[in-house]
């Protein structure tokens, strides 16, 4: 305000919740480098004719060398499934900054469209603000990063979500694909550890037989315990499965608290956090009917 010059403004505040988007943090159960906690999006079998019945969905990553390795998996898993590896590579393209902008310009017109021919776009922030694209029914914010070491990161959240349901009516659904560690222990705190601390919160899973195995991020005990103490109180708060999604980026965003508490701000469906809608998750596969999809996510 200050630098454009404006003095004493009337400020007219709006909600930034979003209703209409249910908010799912999901595990990773493979090495992120092999993008199969991607499968899901992938039917078993499909023909020319039902590619059109996919969900539109937009996945950001952190790099366009990950953008490219993940669509050459997810083309081959269509290809696959039934479809020409020329079907496959024009259901689901990259979206980068340095692609040329005639690429760009037609990946973008196109993907406006409710019935674009691209059905899924990995992406990077260049397919973000201003960017308004019809019947996205899916968001998904694949890995950690650095994103989470600053507050700030969770205006980027926020924005990339916010791609989701961007037409009155639609329905969308976010999901952000995390490591093992982000989560606390049962017996954790918000509070970081000291750096010395010998009371190293456990990052691994122990199998039936006793077998310890490393977080699915194949990071040690230790580095996991620093990595999430490096996060900030907010992002240790959203990952927390006991709290609200939706009630942490709303007390981030000072959302003004309504006459009937937080919980007057939660829908009907909000997030699938323990109080919430635990089981609540997009399917773990696809239906081929848009109808019986939206029943499974959508059921009362």
């Amino acid at each position: 305000m200050k630098g454009a010059g404006f003095t004493n403004p009337v400020i007219l505040r709006t909600t930034i919740d979003r209703p209409d988007i249910f908010y799912e943090i999901r595990r990773f159960n493979t090495n992120p480098g092999s993008f199969e906690d991607l499968r899901f999006l992938i039917p078993e079998k499909i023909c020319s004719e039902d590619i059109q019945k996919l969900p539109k969905i937009i996945i950001y990553m952190k790099s366009t060398k990950d953008i490219r390795s993940a669509c050459r998996r997810l083309q081959s898993m269509l290809v696959q499934a039934g479809l020409t590896l020329a079907e496959a590579r024009s259901t689901i393209q990259p979206f980068y900054a340095s692609l040329s902008t005639k690429t760009k310009d037609r990946v973008a017109d196109d993907f406006r469209m409710a019935s674009s021919i691209a059905r899924i776009i990995l992406a990077t922030d260049a397919m973000g603000m201003g960017v308004g694209n019809e019947a996205v029914e899916l968001v998904i914010q694949y890995g950690i990063d650095k994103i989470v070491t600053k507050d700030g990161a969770m205006k980027t959240v926020m924005q990339r979500l916010g791609r989701a349901a961007r037409t009155i009516s639609e329905r969308g659904h976010f999901i952000w694909l995390v490591p093992n560690w982000v989560f606390p222990p049962p017996e954790s705190e918000y509070a970081p550890l000291p750096e010395n601390s010998s009371n190293l919160r456990n990052v691994f899973t122990v199998s039936e037989d006793g077998t310890v195995n490393e977080d699915n991020a194949g990071i040690s005990k230790k580095e996991g315990v620093k990595k999430r103490a490096a996060m900030t109180p907010t992002f240790q708060r959203l990952f927390d499965p006991k709290i609200c999604i939706r009630e942490v980026m709303l007390k981030f965003f000072k959302e003004p608290t309504p006459p009937n508490g937080i919980e007057a701000h939660r829908p009907r469906l909000c997030c699938n956090s323990h109080k919430c809608q635990p089981e609540h998750s997009w399917p773990s596969r696809q239906s081929k009917s848009p109808e019986e999809r939206a029943a499974e996510l959508y059921r009362s």
